[in-house]
Formats: C-alpha cells, sequence, structure tokens
C-alpha cells in the first residue's frame, strides 16, 4: 500500500497569503479543488476581522507543495523522530485539496484588518502527490462531511447574540426537556416536541429581525 509522506508545519497567515496558488482556472479534470465561492471565503475573512482580538478557530488547510520544492532537516530531541525543518522557497505555492475557502478568506482577511498578517495558520504538506492523488484526497476528505443541524448551531454559538439570547430563554423555562437540540425537527419517534431552530425562527417571527434588536433584554422578557 503507497503511503505519502505528510508534514505538519505552522506558518503566518501573510505567506499563505503569498505562496498560496488556486487551480480554479483549470478545467475540473485538471485540478484538485472546486471552483472558489468568493461568498463563503468572504464569510470566512469576516470572521477573522471580527473575532481578531477575541479568538477564532482556523482548521489546518491540507494540500501540497508546488514540485516538492522543500528540504527537510530531522532535528532530534529527547529521542523523538520525525522532528525537524522544513526549508520552503517562497518562490515556491502552497496547492491545497483541503481550506481553499479558509485559505482564500484568510487572504482577504488581511486586507480588512493588516495586522493578522502575523497570525499562524497550521497546514499538512504532502509529499509526492500527482494530480490524482490529490483528486483521490479531496474526494476522501469531503466525500462523509455533513453539516451540523442548525439547532445544534444556535445550542454552541455564544458569539451571535440573538442565539445565546433563544437558547437561554428556552433552556431556562419547563419546556427544557422537551427541546430537540441535536437536530432540525423533532420526529415523531422523538419524546420532545419542540426543536430549537424552530424556536429560533419562532422568535424571529415573533421579535423581528435579530439584526434590528437593541434591547434584548426587554426581547427576552417578551419570549419567557
Amino acid at each position: 500500500m503507497l503511503c505519502h509522506t505528510f508534514y505538519q508545519i505552522v506558518v503566518p497567515f501573510r505567506v499563505l497569503a503569498s505562496m498560496l496558488k488556486l487551480d480554479d482556472s483549470l478545467d475540473v479534470n485538471e485540478r484538485s479543488q472546486r471552483l472558489v465561492d468568493k461568498t463563503r471565503a468572504k464569510k470566512v475573512a469576516k470572521y477573522l476581522d471580527k473575532n481578531k482580538d477575541g479568538f477564532y478557530v482556523i482548521p489546518p488547510l491540507v494540500g501540497v507543495i508546488e514540485n516538492d520544492e522543500f528540504t527537510f532537516t530531522p532535528v532530534p530531541l529527547d529521542g523523538l523522530e520525525n522532528l525537524g525543518q522544513l526549508e520552503i522557497s517562497l518562490e515556491s505555492k502552497f496547492i491545497l485539496f483541503d481550506g481553499q475557502h479558509r485559505a482564500v478568506g484568510i487572504r482577504e482577511a488581511m486586507r480588512l484588518a493588516p495586522e493578522l498578517g502575523s497570525q499562524f495558520v497550521s497546514i499538512t504538506i504532502f509529499a509526492g502527490m500527482s494530480l490524482s492523488d490529490r483528486k483521490q484526497a479531496f474526494h476522501d476528505i469531503n466525500y462523509t462531511q455533513k453539516t451540523p443541524a442548525q439547532a445544534l448551531c444556535i445550542a454552541y454559538n455564544e458569539r451571535d447574540q440573538f442565539d445565546r439570547m433563544v437558547n437561554e430563554v428556552v433552556s431556562n423555562s419547563s419546556l427544557r426537556g422537551l427541546i430537540e437540540y441535536e437536530k432540525n425537527v423533532a420526529s415523531g419517534k422523538s419524546d420532545k416536541i419542540y426543536s430549537l431552530k424552530a424556536l429560533k425562527d419562532f422568535a424571529v417571527n415573533v421579535l423581528g429581525k435579530p439584526n434590528e434588536i437593541t434591547d434584548f433584554d426587554d426581547a427576552a422578557h417578551k419570549l419567557e
């Protein structure tokens, strides 16, 4: 079985931006990524800009270095192996097969907030991968992915004041044990009656658009 060598590296945003190479101008059979969705990339940029003074999470990117133009020098440390220094020419290019929108979003975010250039992102770099290998890797990473239910996202989202308000009101009410937090719909086989998503939709109908609410304490009282 063929196993590809890979390296886990951490690079500054500005280095990623300067070395990123997009192959979405090529025919679908000559690339290993989907076309860039500019709207999706801008959402990443806005997320980074909005949370630059707090914390944000950027999952590792995955790809290859164009033409394998790098040198790895092992540096033994307390008997540990496979640690060392990876030297990459700034003339080389990153070609990603996972995380392309995150990478483009990072590049866009630096236009909004140049100070983000000194922040770091983790990249898994595979060596010796053909285009065919990269296509297969893209498939293997993406074919099992499933977007989490909106109900669960609402339950976990502390950044959005409206989501947080709805979740707090529901969790402190007598309905707490009847709410479906994992799925968008409370099925007939479940002992739950309402989904958190349905209750958020109800709250929007009652209170109006979340971005137009100025007094969230008053809004919460109206939902209680």
